[in-house]
């Protein structure tokens, strides 16, 4: 029954399970914040109540309490002109031996996400370079691990996910049940050598392998919300361990031109793993989540240079061009006013997570050979 406007088909999905009446404030109804679970909508609501007014100040009482639990707890949340800014709880990620996602966990920390809501095109164009990703992958074009990167020797993780985007290059989707368990069996041998990597290089192939199959996942229907929210936050995790961890100095022996493709493919693939859980945020909650964290990485704004696949070009195109490198935020605030240009879906993507814009791709060809 609908009373004061307010209807049932509209009310989360949380609400209509337990038959609770859902007061329908977006992102989060009341209830869900109270309970500390993820609000899930089929449709954003209509409601004769403002959402924005209603959660302008709404604060839960007790922090510690939030902290205690195992999985997402909201702290606060406030409006923020168009943007929702949530202060959440994160639960632990221990190294015991598991058999699912949910008995691994992650360190308990307060986690500030800048929530916007996006259009229906926004969210499809988002969900489908995401998918794309493992076979760009298994073409050699890789938005985030560079084809030279590693040369003929693959590590281990990278090379069985290898195999597997191979099978979704064959198969178009990741759909059959054989499929799906033997990914689910590689993610979390990916997640328990994670936390063994004897080195930063290994982690570093572990985090590109878990980003790859948290690209897979978001095209099964086997794998639920609830398991995919669970690897997302695990692998949120490890891209921070990655960047905490990341050399200070890198061996003298390394040209200017590996320098360059390694650090850039570290940066790429943290950027990626955000990218990727924001797919799956927008597609089922209808609005993508951003980071201080994220907002803040270094990124260098000549993407054009990620498709030279030689050294020598690499070095001529290089000496002519200053290291603009600018924080992530500041390089969507290019794009969104025309001061930078996409050259790849990799920009596109970011550009439309973060600013909810759809930009034209350029020809990075164009440009490199400009000079």
């Amino acid at each position: 029954m609908a009373t004061n406007g307010t209807s049932l088909r509209r009310s989360c999905q949380g609400c209509v399970k337990v038959k609770r009446r859902c007061d329908l404030l977006f992102p989060e109804c009341t209830r869900c914040l109270k309970k500390g679970v993820r609000c899930q909508y089929v449709n954003i609501p209509l409601s004769t109540q403002s959402s924005s007014a209603a959660t302008e100040n709404r604060v839960t009482k007790s922090t510690h309490h939030a902290r205690s639990s195992a999985d997402h707890q909201v702290a606060s949340i406030a409006n923020n002109g168009n943007d929702i800014i949530v202060l959440r709880v994160t639960g632990s990620y221990s190294s015991a031996k598991c058999s699912n996602y949910f008995s691994l966990s992650i360190p308990p920390s307060m986690e500030m996400e800048i929530r916007k809501a996006r259009t229906p095109d926004i969210i499809h164009m988002v969900a489908s370079i995401v998918q794309q990703a493992p076979v760009l992958f298994a073409q050699g074009h890789s938005p985030f691990i560079h084809p030279c990167l590693y040369g003929k020797i693959l590590p281990r993780p990278i090379r069985e996910m290898r195999d597997l985007c191979n099978l979704c290059l064959a198969d178009g989707r990741l759909s059959s049940a054989k499929l799906y368990q033997l990914l689910q069996r590689h993610t979390l041998s990916l997640l328990q050598s994670a936390q063994k990597a004897a080195n930063f290089e290994e982690l570093l192939a572990c985090v590109q392998g878990l980003v790859l199959a948290q690209c897979i996942q978001l095209t099964n229907d086997n794998m639920s919300d609830q398991s995919l929210n669970k690897l997302n936050d695990i692998i949120v995790h490890l891209s921070r361990k990655l960047w905490s961890e990341v050399p200070q100095e890198l061996p003298s022996t390394m040209t200017p031109w590996r320098a360059w493709m390694f650090a850039e493919s570290v940066r790429r693939t943290i950027i990626y793993s955000h990218i990727a859980g924001a797919a799956h945020s927008l597609r089922t909650l209808g609005y993508a989540c951003r980071t201080p964290f994220v907002d803040a990485l270094p990124f260098d704004s000549r993407t054009w240079l990620w498709e030279v696949k030689s050294e020598d070009q690499w070095t001529r195109l290089n000496s002519n061009v200053n290291l603009p490198m600018v924080s992530l935020y500041e390089y969507t605030t290019f794009l969104e006013f025309g001061e930078a240009q996409a050259y790849s879906n990799f920009e596109g993507v970011i550009v439309a997570t973060c600013r909810g814009k759809e930009l034209p791709i350029r020809d990075p060809t164009t440009v490199i050979e400009a000079f």
